[in-house]
């Protein structure tokens, strides 16, 4: 099996993805600054009474999951509760009882009139946002707070077309909520544990880069081009737990999914592999004879891996139909333009933000852009892509890349220099374009 990066850098990964990050921060806070606060009451706290502090179903901890894998608990103090987090991208959080050895769900924050399964915290123009209060619904993993959505909306900086449309992306983020993915009743960012599972898609013809994209970039921009969801396969990645290198692994779905030829499944399997850092380990899970063709978004529910004698079980898993497969729901993609010198070398690359829904390319807006997108050129953990960026393979097969540049979600068209790259666009085989979603799904897309 060829190392995570080869992996990565020959496969188009799309939003309809599910990510699960185990979180490496303490318990105690997140990432080495904080620039926002969350506040907020909870009479369900286990600080708000005696009797609460003793019940299973009392929240203990609350906990606040940004899409970078940073973890960030609560202060509780009575019924009240603060996190001081870093803004610049989005937070799913969950609210935990822990008694002994057993974390339990007990819910996560949504915002059912604009679908939202997380806060998104890309670009907000305040510094705080208080939730009121927050109720933890038994019996579901509903957690409703009495902020109202047009505060709230206000609050994060979104306009209520924008914040529909990341509703429609971010129902990946409520799987960042599982924080006990080996079950041994310790948090994972307690332990340096981090844990990664999702699907990409791929966005090529039969597996392949769309073919002719090249040539029309050279003569100006590939604006016919529109991706096209076509299949998906799994990935599993560990860091903090060591695996055996070779060991087989088996993925159980919630439900039946097929190969090209129409064959359903419950079971997948795959072959652990360490990462070409060696900073974590990488299982691979697929049919034998290729990836997964239906339903057309991952089946919901609770995901399984047994390998090496232990099992990480995945709850609360959930797809977007935003790229299920064979729709176009909402996409943003880029379109280019390669300029060159007389001899060749390309110079600068000219490109366009794009959204293709039910079949018709528009112009997006920036706001969109910005929801969608993750606008990051500092890589935080092994599992982490600097985004958005463009690639460039004199031989694509080899996973050898020739030439890296990043573009900008600042503006809706950009100019990027990549003339002291030196890529020879007489020799380019393909080019290739990936980004962050902002649920933490990497979106892929390649032209030859």
């Amino acid at each position: 099996m060829k190392k995570i990066m080869v992996l990565l850098s020959l496969i188009c990964l799309l939003a309809l993805g599910i990510f699960v990050w185990g979180c490496s921060q303490s318990s105690g806070g997140g990432g080495s600054t904080t620039n926002y606060k969350i506040t907020g009451t909870c009479a369900q706290l286990s600080t708000a009474s005696a009797a609460l502090a003793k019940s299973t179903t009392s929240v203990t901890h609350i906990v606040a999951v940004g899409s970078n894998n940073a973890a960030y608990s609560a202060d509780l103090s009575g019924d009240s509760f603060t996190i001081d987090l870093d803004s610049g991208k989005p937070y799913a959080l969950g609210f935990f009882n822990k008694t002994g050895s057993t974390i339990t769900l007990l819910g996560y924050l949504r915002q059912s009139e604009v679908d939202w399964d997380s806060i998104p915290l890309m670009s907000p123009s305040s510094t705080s946002t208080d939730l009121g209060e927050t109720t933890v619904t038994s019996g579901t993993l509903d957690v409703t707070a009495s902020i109202s959505t047009t505060d709230f909306l206000t609050a994060v900086d979104m306009d209520t077309a924008t914040a529909n449309y990341y509703g429609e992306i971010d129902n990946p983020m409520k799987a960042f909520t599982n924080l006990d993915v080996d079950g041994n009743g310790v948090f994972d960012f307690d332990e340096g544990k981090a844990f990664m599972f999702y699907p990409y898609i791929n966005m090529g013809p039969n597996n392949e880069p769309t073919p002719g994209q090249l040539d029309k970039m050279l003569a100006g921009y590939n604006d016919d081009y529109e991706p096209g969801p076509n299949n998906y396969e799994f990935y599993f990645a560990v860091q903090g737990v060591e695996l055996t290198n070779g060991s087989t692994a088996t993925l159980t779905v919630p439900s039946a999914v097929t190969d090209s030829s129409s064959n359903e499944s419950t079971t997948l399997t795959g072959t652990i592999a360490s990462d070409s850092s060696g900073s974590g380990k990488v299982c691979f899970l697929k049919f034998t004879n290729g990836a997964v063709y239906g339903p057309s978004v991952p089946p919901s529910g609770t995901y399984s891996l047994s390998v090496d004698g232990s099992t990480f079980t995945f709850s609360n898993m959930q797809g977007t139909n935003v790229v299920a497969l064979a729709a176009n729901d909402g996409i943003i993609y880029p379109v280019f333009h390669l300029v060159t010198n007389d001899v060749g070398i390309i110079t600068a690359v000219n490109y366009q933000w794009k959204k293709l829904s039910a079949g018709t390319v528009s112009t997006p807006t920036l706001a969109e852009v910005k929801a969608a997108v993750e606008m990051s050129t500092t890589t935080s953990t092994a599992f982490i892509h600097d985004s958005p960026v463009i690639e460039f393979y004199y031989d694509w097969t080899s996973g050898t890349r020739d030439g890296s540049a990043y573009l900008s979600t600042d503006a809706l068209t950009g100019t990027v220099d990549v003339s002291g790259l030196g890529v020879d666009s007489n020799l380019l085989d393909v080019m290739s374009c990936y980004y962050n979603l902002s649920s933490r799904v990497v979106c892929k897309f390649f032209f030859r």
